[in-house]
C-alpha cells in the first residue's frame, strides 16, 4: 500500500490520541447535556390523523360535494381563492382559513393533566399583549396561535392520484390531539354545510318571491281573458276579436308554464335546504393516540453523538489550520 495514503491517517490517529482526554471530556459533556435535554426538558408530543375522502359520482370519478363550482364559491366566502380541482383540494385550502380555525381556537378542551375545559390559547400559553388595544390584543393573539398551529402543529397531504386528503395534528396531550383534530374536521363540515344551506335558502326565497309575482300576473291574465270573453260572446264573426283572444290566451299560457316551472324549482330548492347528506366524507374520527409520536430519544441521542464525534474528528484534523487562520485574521484586523 502506498505510504502517501497511510501517513495522513496515522497522523490523524496520533493527533486524536494525543487529544484523547479533550475528546472524551467534550463528547461526554455533550452526552450529558443531550441526556438531560431529552429526558427532562424535551416534552412528549402525540399525533392524530383524519382522512377525508373525495365524493365519488356514479362513474367513480371524484366530484365535489354538490358541485365544484359551488364549493369554489363557498371557499371564496372564506377568503380562499381556488381554481379548478377536486373537492378535497378545496377542503385543503379551507382548512387554513381563519373562518375554519377560529371556532377551533375558541373551543374548550380537557386534557389529561387539566380536567378543566380550556381554550387552545390557555393550553398553549398564548397570552395577550397588554400594551395593545383590546381589539388589537385579540387579533395579535389569534395571529400568533394561527402561525404556531398552521406552521408547526398541523400538516396536510393530498394524494395526487386518489385525491384522498390526510390531516395530521401534533399536540402535547393525546386527548387534546384527537379532540382538536376532530373539532377541526367538524368546523370544516359545519362551514361547508351552512354555506350550502344558506345558498339553497336564498334560492328558495328568490323563487318564492318570483312565484308570487308570476301568480299575480297569471291571475291578471286569466281575469282579462274572462272579461274579454264575457264582453265578446260572438267571436267567429270578427277576426280582430279572435286575434285578440288568441293573444290573451297565449299570454295566460306563458304565465302558466313559468308558474309550473318555478313551482318545480321551489320544491328542488326546498329539498336542498333539508337535505342532510354529509358534505365532508370523513373516513373516521380520531381517537386519542396511545403511543407517543416523539421525541424519539434514542434516535435523537445517536444523531447528536454522531454529529459531536464527527465534529471532534474534523476539529482534530483542521485545528492547526483553523487557529492559524484566526491568528492571521486578528493580525490583519490590528493592522487596519
Amino acid at each position: 500500500m502506498n505510504n502517501s495514503h497511510i501517513d495522513p491517517l496515522v497522523s490523524l490517529l496520533r493527533n486524536m490520541w494525543q487529544k484523547r482526554l479533550s475528546i472524551i471530556y467534550f463528547n461526554g459533556s455533550i452526552a450529558i447535556i443531550a441526556l438531560i435535554y431529552l429526558l427532562f426538558i424535551a416534552k412528549p408530543y402525540y399525533e392524530s390523523n383524519i382522512t377525508i375522502l373525495p365524493d365519488y359520482g356514479a362513474s367513480g370519478a371524484p366530484v365535489g360535494g354538490g358541485s365544484l363550482a359551488e364549493l369554489s364559491s363557498i371557499a371564496s366566502m372564506a377568503g380562499i381563492n381556488v381554481g379548478e380541482g377536486s373537492s378535497t383540494e378545496i377542503y385543503r385550502n379551507l382548512l387554513y382559513s381563519e373562518t375554519i380555525l377560529e371556532p377551533v381556537f375558541n373551543a374548550k378542551y380537557a386534557t389529561l393533566k387539566n380536567k378543566d375545559s380550556l381554550t387552545l390559547y390557555d393550553i398553549l400559553g398564548i397570552t395577550e399583549d397588554l400594551s395593545l388595544q383590546e381589539y388589537e390584543r385579540n387579533r395579535e393573539k389569534f395571529v400568533r396561535l394561527n402561525e404556531m398551529f398552521t406552521l408547526r402543529m398541523m400538516s396536510t397531504t393530498l394524494d395526487p392520484m386518489t385525491k384522498i386528503l390526510n390531516i395530521k395534528l401534533v399536540m402535547p396531550d393525546s386527548h387534546l390531539a384527537s379532540a382538536v383534530i376532530n373539532k377541526l374536521a367538524l368546523s370544516l363540515d359545519e362551514y361547508v354545510k351552512t354555506k350550502r344551506k344558506s345558498n339553497a335558502m336564498m334560492r328558495c326565497a328568490y323563487i318564492e318571491r318570483r312565484i308570487d309575482q308570476v301568480k299575480d300576473s297569471l291571475m291578471t291574465a286569466e281575469e282579462r281573458l274572462k272579461v274579454f270573453r264575457s264582453l265578446n260572446n260572438v267571436l267567429a264573426k270578427s277576426s280582430s276579436l279572435m286575434l285578440e283572444e288568441s293573444r290573451l290566451v297565449r299570454n295566460m299560457e306563458i304565465f302558466q308554464v313559468v308558474y309550473i316551472e318555478l313551482t318545480k324549482q321551489l320544491e328542488i330548492a326546498r329539498i336542498d335546504v333539508v337535505k342532510d347528506t354529509p358534505v365532508i366524507n370523513i373516513r373516521e374520527f380520531a381517537q386519542p393516540p396511545v403511543v407517543k409520536a416523539g421525541p424519539r430519544r434514542t434516535v435523537n441521542f445517536i444523531l447528536i453523538m454522531s454529529f459531536s464525534f464527527i465534529s471532534t474528528v474534523l476539529y482534530s484534523m483542521f485545528s492547526a489550520t483553523i487557529w492559524s487562520f484566526i491568528l492571521r485574521l486578528k493580525i490583519e484586523i490590528l493592522r487596519v
